[in-house]
């Protein structure tokens, strides 16, 4: 039986034992068929609850099941002939569990699509992604001479897909798994009901250093599941909360939606929509409309390669991390294409520990090093820097002995150097990477400069 697999993998919840459950059965057909009706990302069987139904075991295997719930998947049965047809569909199941768990999209187990693969190869389809190329000097000219091109900020928050549908809204990862999300960006969404239309996008938190920002929204994506699934605890929350200094709704109603993407979800499933960017990008535009948690990406169509560095360099000023430049005519496809490219850049520098913050108050860190200022030799560029890692003792060290570290060289990783409205200069999302202790003297503002010049191609012309 299917459910005894299941409910071993239950059982468990260690995930190289769940592995080896999941190798035994390799060679079981039926139980492959079941985990891919289930997570198959672009199987919609258009009804949102399991109905009720005659609990009496019927004597269908589960073998059958499979072509009945096509019908399903191809909407050849919809609305209230869907709750009827799939209510005799569980009475007659001799495994209704089961297909209750297909319906569901959640075998209840803790395997995921990426484990799922790890041992059937591509079993389940990913969920359709378009992403970018990284920076090519010669394929962004090439872009400029073929095309018009539009620059978009990058605006790296949690990627997530709405999916929506004439019944309900979706949010969907990369890899296909539901995005446990609430809050006033979702109420918007569902205003969009009916549409069958797919949003590509972004969640954010305006006001929080992207980092700390994309650790919370993944912070409350796994505790609504475990509220969803009825596992969350009062600890867990009191964790979170003192973690991050206030609750998950307060931090779900500060998101943000920020979308760049918009075809018909029929597209999407097929990994493939031939309509031009330019008019996808319309649609988006016009479906967002008013929405206050729900934005389109900023960006601004350039004429000229050197047009699009101006507006990287006044984003990186601008404290963006980078920018996408982007064919307005290029269709919408499954993969990576040079018609898309990122222009982002990752720089160390060298540079001086001059103060130490205290972590937030009501936060783990209070009490303890919340983060270091660092500056250049000359102290023309001053920034906050995060990055430190627990594990280490490192946090603790230095806060305990802050005076043998003041004025400690570090090098520290960023996405480049901002300018404030003040003319003072920053880091983009400084990380922390190591002590210097063979140096004395760190970068000076003009070395730094120089470094990200480098970085972007631009020291030679």
């Amino acid at each position: 039986m299917i459910i005894d697999i299941i409910n071993e993998l239950r059982a468990t919840t260690k995930t190289n034992e769940k592995l080896a459950i999941l190798e035994q059965n390799k060679d079981n057909e039926t139980f492959k068929q079941v985990l891919y009706y289930t997570y198959n990302p672009r199987f919609k069987y258009g009804i949102e609850m399991v109905p009720q139904y005659n609990s009496k075991t019927g004597d269908m295997p589960i073998e059958e099941v499979f072509d009945e719930l096509d019908k399903f998947v191809h909407r050849q049965v919809t609305g209230n002939r869907a709750i009827i047809d799939l209510s005799e569909l569980l009475s007659n199941s001799k495994e209704p569990e089961v297909l209750e768990c297909i319906i569901d999209r959640d075998l209840k187990a803790g395997v995921n699509v990426s484990l799922i693969n790890r041992v059937f190869g591509k079993l389940i389809p990913e969920e359709p992604y378009q992403g970018c190329l990284s920076f090519n000097k010669k394929l962004a000219l090439e872009l400029f001479e073929n095309d018009n091109v539009i620059a978009q900020i990058k605006a790296d928050g949690q990627y997530v897909n709405a999916i929506i549908l004439d019944y309900k809204v979706e949010l969907k990862s990369r890899a296909g798994e539901v995005q446990y999300l609430n809050g006033r960006f979702v109420q918007e969404l569902h205003k969009f009901v009916m549409k069958n239309i797919v949003l590509n996008g972004e969640v954010v938190i305006p006001g929080i250093e992207r980092s700390v920002a994309n650790g919370i929204i993944r912070s409350v994506i796994s505790l609504n599941e475990k509220k969803e699934k009825g596992t969350l605890t009062t600890k867990e929350i009191q964790k979170f909360e003192k973690t991050y200094g206030d609750s998950i709704e307060y931090f779900e109603n500060l998101m943000e939606y920020i979308v760049w993407d918009a075809m018909p979800y029929g597209d999407y499933v097929y990994g493939y929509c031939d309509a031009e960017y330019r008019y996808r990008l319309d649609v988006a535009a016009e479906l967002i409309g008013q929405s206050t948690k729900i934005k389109l990406i900023e960006g601004k169509e350039v004429e000229t390669y050197n047009e699009a560095m101006d507006y990287f360099k006044d984003a990186l000023d601008r404290g963006e991390e980078g920018v996408v430049i982007k064919s307005l005519s290029s269709e919408w496809k499954d993969g990576k294409f040079k018609h898309q490219l990122k222009l982002k850049i990752v720089i160390d520098l060298d540079l001086e520990i001059c103060s130490f913050k205290e972590g937030r108050k009501k936060t783990k860190y209070e009490g303890t090093l919340g983060s270091l200022v660092v500056k250049s030799s000359d102290g023309l560029l001053i920034s906050g820097i995060s990055g430190l890692k627990e594990k280490d003792g490192l946090r603790e060290e230095i806060w305990n002995n802050q005076d043998l570290y003041l004025g400690k060289i570090i090098t520290v990783k960023c996405n480049g150097i901002s300018k404030n409205k003040h003319g003072g200069y920053g880091l983009l999302y400084g990380n922390f990477v190591t002590v210097r202790d063979d140096k004395l003297e760190a970068q000076s503002l003009a070395s730094c400069l120089e470094a990200q010049e480098m970085a972007l191609g631009l020291t030679n012309g």
